[in-house]
């Protein structure tokens, strides 16, 4: 069979995007029986004797592109089954098709202000589940919703479990006490999970103003762009005269990653949304103490080796917070690490799409 991969939404290096990396790079390894393309916006260091690589370089979120694209496959191609790595599947294609779906969060939480833009969104998500082959999402809450919401057969939704994927960065690791460096004059809780209304920042903001205002020495360190740039999260940090505890780094220098990490006290992911939790990886790879919301996608993974809170209590987010960081923690998640790993999710992808009928 000849199988093609959609691989041209990697450009940076997300953690959705070095998951879809590792996974395509082990399924050409582990899979001899099969014959693969893969369509790249650029070169990828992968290679394999059955691989073939194709730059085709164009915006996936732009219609016309997604057509010319179709139109390039149904042409010059001809793949038995396609391989997506998002809900955006070229408008009208014919072809087999599977598609990765991990999560459903523009349509629950990114296109609620512009009535026509979510009407577009859900007529296009609607029209690549009825004629995908298989789709794969990440947690049972996913696919409850696409059998409720669009009538979608639990047959043909497959529940993965992925796994968490990290590269060390090759530059030297500077000796330096990064809470010196950056002003900051207590331990700290790292968040490294981004922005948007489920990522419930402005509720951990209320909650650290509480726990700094019953005499908690701990500070709060955000990394991410979009974080540092939200204005917004900057007047509440204001608002509850925590400036000096709270920390915008945007985009952190690659050299001192593994320092704030390592010399934090903890990772704090207070997150309402998460069918799997990508951004808990530096935190696993680093060995980390995790304080999350005690959503089921978590605790599948982590069971009791983490602390938990109700991320809409802000009681139960103090109380847990202020217990936490009272305590020294040491964790090694090596197990965690062997179990969600990118040969075993290949070999369970395989297997499903071996013994798929449709497939």
């Amino acid at each position: 069979m000849k199988i093609g991969l959609d691989l041209r939404f990697l450009k940076s290096n997300s953690d959705y995007e070095r998951f879809a990396y590792d996974f395509a790079k082990n399924l050409v390894t582990q899979d001899d029986t099969n014959d693969y393309t893969f369509y790249v916006s650029k070169k990828l260091d992968i290679s394999s004797k059955n691989l073939r690589g194709i730059i085709y370089d164009t915006p996936l979120g732009n219609y016309f592109a997604q057509k010319k694209f179709w139109n390039f496959l149904k042409k010059t191609e001809k793949n038995d089954l396609m391989i997506f790595f998002s809900e955006n599947i070229p408008n009208n294609y014919k072809g087999k098709y599977v598609f990765f779906l991990p999560s459903l969060e523009d349509m629950f939480y990114n296109y609620d202000k512009k009535f026509l833009k979510k009407y577009l969104y859900q007529n296009m998500l609607k029209n690549s589940l009825n004629f995908a082959e298989k789709i794969f999402v990440f947690d049972k809450d996913t696919q409850q919703e696409l059998n409720e919401r669009f009538d979608i057969s639990e047959e043909k939704i497959e529940i993965i479990t992925p796994f968490f994927s990290f590269e060390e960065k090759k530059e030297d690791v500077l000796r330096l006490d990064i809470k010196s460096k950056y002003g900051i004059k207590t331990d700290y809780l790292i968040y490294d999970g981004g922005a948007g209304s489920y990522k419930n920042i402005e509720r951990t903001f209320e909650v650290f103003s509480l726990l700094i205002n019953e005499g908690k020495n701990i500070s709060l360190v955000l990394f991410w762009e979009d974080v540092a740039k939200d204005i917004s999260l900057r007047h509440l940090v204001v608002l509850h005269n925590i400036q000096e505890k709270v920390f915008f780094l945007g985009e952190i220098k690659d050299n001192e990653e593994k320092l704030f990490y390592i010399q934090s006290f903890g990772v704090i992911f207070p997150s309402l949304y998460e069918p799997f939790s990508f951004s808990l990886t530096k935190a696993i790879f680093y060995n980390v103490p995790l304080i999350t919301s005690d959503i089921d996608s978590i605790k599948n993974i982590f069971q009791k080796s983490i602390s938990y809170f109700n991320p809409l209590l802000r009681g139960d987010m103090q109380k847990v917070i202020s217990d936490f960081i009272r305590k020294n923690h040491t964790i090694d998640y090596t197990e965690i690490k062997n179990q969600y790993n990118p040969k075993i999710f290949c070999k369970k992808f395989l297997e499903i799409i071996q013994t798929s009928k449709t497939c």
